[in-house]
């Protein structure tokens, strides 16, 4: 005991920001659309909230409301400082009242590209 295995760290040959682009992509787009129709950003615009307020806020369960704020959070439309979630400017520049709604227009595009590769239509 006492001994640590060495470990040859080495730089990577190439830059692999683009594939976790695509990775998050998949599960980062649902995520954010979810949060965009239960109306998590303006609730949380309002005024930084914690789990529990949010669950109790929108009526979901713990465990989703986890997954929707950590997808948030990881892609940069949230911060977490101690329990309370809060919008960062990029949250700032999503779809309101006063703004068109990109997020439903690049919804319903993305599911007909999706379907199209699906059944060769594209």
């Amino acid at each position: 005991m006492g001994r640590t295995a060495s470990m040859d760290i080495k730089r990577p040959r190439t830059d692999d920001r683009r594939v976790w682009d695509v990775v998050f992509g998949v599960y980062g787009f649902p995520a954010i659309l979810l949060a965009h129709k239960l109306k998590l950003f303006p609730l949380i615009a309002n005024r930084p909230r914690s789990l529990p307020q949010v669950c109790e806020a929108l009526g979901i369960k713990r465990r989703a409301a986890e997954a929707i704020l950590t997808a948030a959070v990881a892609l940069g439309f949230l911060e977490l400082r101690g329990r309370q979630y809060s919008l960062t400017p990029l949250a700032g520049g999503l779809p309101s009242r006063q703004k068109p709604d990109i997020l439903r227009n690049v919804s319903r595009s993305h599911h007909q590209q999706l379907f199209g590769l699906f059944v060769g239509t594209t």
